[in-house]
């Protein structure tokens, strides 16, 4: 078989996740916002705190992976090194 059917097959693989993922984070997102104001906080501290799971959700992103492989390369260090 040729190279492009398995990087298509890996590219659509990762386009699914990175939807997923994106659709999760969005979904914990807003019923932890619904926790916390059904236990009394307001609904603006509750977004203000449930923003920390979109920012974890980025932190997965392909290009916060491609800055942590620049900067290892840059150091020169190993990536198994620094897991």
């Amino acid at each position: 078989m040729s190279s492009t059917y398995y990087i298509s097959k890996l590219l659509a693989t990762l386009a699914s996740s990175w939807l997923t993922l994106g659709w999760k984070a969005r979904k914990t997102k807003k019923a932890f916002e619904a926790e916390l104001t059904k236990e009394g906080m307001s609904s603006e501290d509750a977004r203000r705190i449930s923003r920390y799971i979109s920012d974890l959700k980025d932190q997965f992103s392909l290009r916060s992976m491609l800055r942590y492989y620049k900067e290892a390369k840059k150091q020169g260090e190993n990536l198994e090194t620094r897991l």
